[in-house]
């Protein structure tokens, strides 16, 4: 959300390149030029910055999926939550191996520091400290038993194994029931069921084409919900009931705002990256009156790419939910990082543009 007002607020900022450009002479045009100045050396800086975030997410982004990927080949898509930052005394533990077996599998001494982390012993091989987590992987997959610690389980670890058994007993219906219901607003995990629908196609105990469109029309049934409900009650559904669904004024103002100068673009983010809010923004393009065909269209094509998103995501991984949470969190920090990108590069192309016609 912080990103998307940063550059909501860069483009508010870049559309008033041309009328500040078109400031008569003397004063006026002094002016003008110094707000174009500040713009611009604004939208340079956020350049820089968003090219080392979008590097710094892609890097991450790639290390987290190799991982996810290699633990899913090796059969324990358990080990996925192995990383570069953590001990091989911790490693062993958490996995139930014995030490020693797994030191002897590294090739390490038997008098291995249990407290070295696999960064420090991958840094003493040479080897990229990624491929040597997946090194350890390996070891952790090829010795049995493998146990996870006797810890208590995440909670997403708790709400996989929920959703994972509804969709078992109840199929299809579950997975569209949870689709439909949480496009309309209610607090369920969307994303998670997705993922688990993946990884039960990748089993092949549900069908790709029709947990495919089963999805998107849940979820686009869902939003033209949301769309009508705010486009029948108008603006007294958002005074009496936003405060209530958790859009506070200061809230509905922003989102308003994008909507209003980011039409389809906001809809179709709402659809995919910044999903948690789909609702918020169906509701206000019917109370705006936004057009019902583009918003139907926008969301079709949304949901699409969100769909195939997370069932690929599934398929891949599995149900390992919880590990896949860094993924994803890597993934839409790079994809905010190129949105912010595009924007200032935008801005500073649009401010040259304006230059050039003034001369």
């Amino acid at each position: 959300m912080p990103a998307l007002s940063a550059v909501t607020g860069l483009v508010r900022s870049g559309n008033y390149l041309k009328d500040t450009y078109s400031v008569g002479s003397g004063q006026g045009r002094r002016e003008s030029e110094s707000r174009l100045s500040r713009v611009g050396w604004a939208a340079a800086a956020i350049v820089i910055f968003s090219l080392i975030a979008a590097t710094f997410f892609g890097f991450r982004t790639y290390g987290t999926y190799r991982l996810l990927q290699s633990a899913t080949q090796s059969g324990v898509p358990g080990t996925s939550g192995i990383r570069p930052w953590m001990t091989i005394g911790y490693v062993a533990e958490t996995y139930g191996v014995a030490f020693i077996t797994l030191a002897s599998r590294l090739q390490l001494s038997p008098d291995t520091d249990p407290k070295s982390t696999l960064k420090e012993l991958a840094d003493r091989t040479s080897l990229p400290r990624i491929d040597y987590a997946q090194r350890v992987q390996r070891a952790v997959a090829d010795t049995a038993p493998i146990q996870k610690s006797s810890a208590s389980p995440g909670w997403l670890a708790t709400l996989n194994d929920s959703i994972l058994s509804l969709v078992l007993t109840y199929g299809y219906a579950a997975f569209g029931g949870t689709l439909l219901l949480g496009a309309l607003g209610l607090p369920l995990p969307s994303g998670v069921a997705v993922t688990i629908a993946g990884s039960l196609l990748a089993q092949g105990k549900l069908d790709w084409g029709l947990t495919f469109t089963l999805g998107i029309f849940a979820s686009m049934l869902g939003d033209i919900g949301g769309y009508f409900a705010g486009r029948i009650l108008g603006p007294s559904l958002l005074a009496n009931w936003g405060p209530v669904l958790g859009l506070s004024l200061a809230r509905q103002a922003l989102l308003a705002g994008m909507l209003s100068r980011w039409g389809a673009l906001t809809v179709f983010l709402s659809r995919t990256l910044v999903s948690t809010l789909s609702t918020f923004i169906s509701l206000l393009a019917g109370v705006s009156g936004y057009s019902a065909t583009r918003f139907a269209v926008l969301s079709l094509v949304g949901r699409s790419f969100w769909m195939f998103a997370y069932l690929w995501l599934g398929y891949t991984v599995g149900t390992e939910v919880e590990a896949a949470a860094s993924f994803l969190r890597n993934l839409s920090g790079l994809l905010f990082s190129l949105l912010m990108l595009s924007a200032a590069i935008a801005i500073l192309i649009k401010g040259k543009a304006n230059r050039l016609a003034s001369q």
